[in-house]
C-alpha cells in the first residue's frame, strides 16, 4: 500500500502515449457520460448508511411522482431507482413504499446505480468484516454497465484491504478500468502519483499536469486546482500566462457558486 503511488507513476509513465490516444475517446464520451445515469463523479463515494452517501439520481424530468410510480410498477428499472432515492431521501411515507424494496427490484434488473448503491449498503452492513461476495459482484456489474464510481470503489477496497485481501495489482487494474470508463477522480489519482510524496516513485510534473488535465476535462474541480498550482509554481511546461487565464476561468464559476451559497 505504501508504494502504490510509486507503482502508479511507473505504470502510467510508460503508458502516457497510449493514454494520449485514449484521452480523445474518453473526452468524446465525457459529455455522454455526464448526461447518463452512470455518470462519473469526481468525489470519492462514501460508505455510510446512516444513510449512504447516495450517487446523484436522474431527475423525474417532466414526470410526476404518480407517473414515476406507474413506470416503476410496470418494471422500469430507472423509475424503480428513482422511487428508492425519493423515499430514502425522506420524502413520502416509507411504510407504504419501502425504499429498499424498490432498490432491490432495480438492482435485480441490472440498473447500474442500483447495483452500486446496493453494494455500498451491503458493505456498510458488514463493516469490519469481509465484503460480501454479492457486493463485489454488484460493483463489478455496475462498472461494466458504465458507472465508473463502482470501479473506483473496487480500487479503494483492494488498495486499502478493506474487507478484502489487499492487492495492488487488482487495485491498479480497477483504477485503469475507472479511467477507461471516464472517471475524473481516477485520472486525478494518477496525476498525484507523479508528485512528491508518492512513495519514492518518479516525480514528473508534466505527467502530473497531463493527467490532471484529463481529470479536469471530465469535470473534476480538484484537478483544476492542481493544474493552477502546477502552473503558478512553474512546475509544468507551457505558456503559463494563457493556461492560467484559461484554467482560472474554469474554476471561477465553482468559486462564485460556493461563495454565494455560503452567504
Amino acid at each position: 500500500m505504501s508504494n502504490i503511488f510509486s507503482r502508479i507513476a511507473q505504470l502510467f509513465s510508460s503508458n502516457k502515449e497510449e493514454q494520449c490516444l485514449q484521452s480523445t475517446r474518453v473526452q468524446a464520451s465525457a459529455s455522454q457520460a455526464t448526461a447518463s445515469p452512470g455518470a462519473a463523479s469526481c468525489a470519492r463515494p462514501a460508505i455510510n448508511l446512516t444513510h449512504i452517501d447516495l450517487p446523484t439520481a436522474p431527475s423525474f424530468g417532466s414526470r410526476s411522482l404518480e407517473e414515476v410510480r406507474e413506470a416503476a410498477e410496470g418494471g422500469d428499472a430507472e423509475a424503480q431507482y428513482l422511487l428508492f432515492d425519493y423515499y430514502a431521501s425522506g420524502h413520502g411515507d416509507e411504510a407504504d413504499h419501502p425504499a429498499l424494496e424498490w432498490l432491490t427490484k432495480s438492482a435485480e434488473q441490472g440498473y447500474p446505480l442500483a447495483l452500486y448503491t446496493s453494494a455500498l449498503i451491503q458493505i456498510e452492513e458488514k463493516e469490519g468484516t469481509a465484503v460480501p461476495p454479492r457486493a463485489l459482484f454488484y460493483l463489478q456489474a455496475s462498472g461494466e454497465r458504465g458507472f465508473s464510481d463502482a470501479y473506483l470503489q473496487l480500487y479503494h477496497l483492494y488498495r486499502d484491504g478493506k474487507g478484502v485481501e489487499a492487492n495492488e495489482d487488482t487495485a491498479l487494474s480497477y483504477l485503469r478500468k475507472a479511467m477507461e470508463a471516464g472517471s475524473g477522480t481516477a485520472y486525478l489519482i494518477v496525476a498525484k502519483g507523479f508528485l512528491p510524496g508518492n512513495g519514492g516513485g518518479p516525480i514528473d510534473y508534466d505527467a502530473a499536469y497531463y493527467y490532471a488535465e484529463q481529470a479536469a476535462h471530465l469535470g473534476c474541480p480538484e484537478a483544476v486546482e492542481l493544474i493552477i498550482h502546477l502552473l503558478e509554481e512553474n512546475l509544468a511546461t507551457g505558456d503559463h500566462t494563457e493556461l492560467l487565464r484559461y484554467w482560472r476561468r474554469q474554476l471561477r464559476p465553482t468559486i462564485s457558486y460556493n461563495s454565494s451559497s455560503m452567504s
